[in-house]
């Protein structure tokens, strides 16, 4: 089973739009460049959401620790930096500059990483209400 995750990326650079643009509003529009915002981008972290994704080569897309996250997090805001973006594990980095490579580049890539295939074995994060997890969801097939 291969879940869809266009409404998963959508609202990932709905964020990402979002922040970019109220950063930008914050300093040129209400002129308050006291207020700060920060953009965390992360990988896979070891909670319930991410439970059952398998990554095909887990040492180049390594699983955070939550409290690495929120250690990054802390530092961030302790440092009170304009322009502020957590981009976690180092992959992260890369990953917009995909979107200007070739189709066929992607397509490869995603192959090769496994990327395509990785939420076929997602499980998530049940809750005790709704154990098998299809509350309000469509049964993928």
């Amino acid at each position: 089973m291969c879940i869809s995750l266009a409404d998963y990326a959508a609202s990932k650079a709905a964020v990402k739009a979002f922040h970019e643009t109220l950063e930008t509003e914050l300093r040129f529009v209400y002129k308050t460049p006291s207020v700060k915002t920060t953009l965390v981008c992360c990988g896979k972290i070891e909670t319930g959401m991410f439970q059952g994704v398998r990554e095909k080569m887990p040492f180049f897309t390594p699983a955070l620790e939550p409290i690495e996250v929120v250690r990054q997090i802390i530092a961030s805001m302790e440092q009170r930096r304009g322009r502020n973006q957590i981009m976690m594990p180092l992959y992260a980095n890369f990953v917009p500059f995909v979107s200007i490579l070739p189709a066929w580049f992607q397509d490869l890539a995603r192959r090769v990483s496994g990327a395509d295939r990785a939420m076929d074995t997602f499980v998530g994060r049940r809750s005790a209400r709704d154990p098998e997890g299809e509350e309000g969801h469509p049964k993928m097939t």
